[in-house]
C-alpha cells in the first residue's frame, strides 16, 4: 500500500523543490557514472551530460543569490 500526497507550492516551494529534484538527479548520476566505472564499463557521452548538469547547478546557484 502506498500513501499519495499532493503538493500546491507556491513560488518560493516550487523553486525549493526543483533546485532539490536537479541537486537529487545530479548526485544519482554520479553514483551512477562511478559504478558504471568501477564496474570497467565504457560510459560514453559523459561529458556533455557534466556540463549540461554543471549549467543546470550555475543556474540553481543564480537563484539563490
Amino acid at each position: 500500500m502506498s500513501i499519495r500526497q499532493r503538493l500546491y507550492p507556491n513560488l518560493d516551494n516550487n523553486t525549493i523543490l526543483l533546485m532539490h529534484c536537479t541537486d537529487a538527479r545530479f548526485v544519482y548520476n554520479l553514483g551512477l557514472e562511478q559504478r558504471n566505472l568501477k564496474a570497467g564499463e565504457v560510459v560514453l557521452a559523459v561529458s556533455s551530460a557534466w556540463r549540461n548538469t554543471l549549467d543546470e547547478v550555475a543556474l540553481t546557484s543564480r537563484l539563490w543569490r
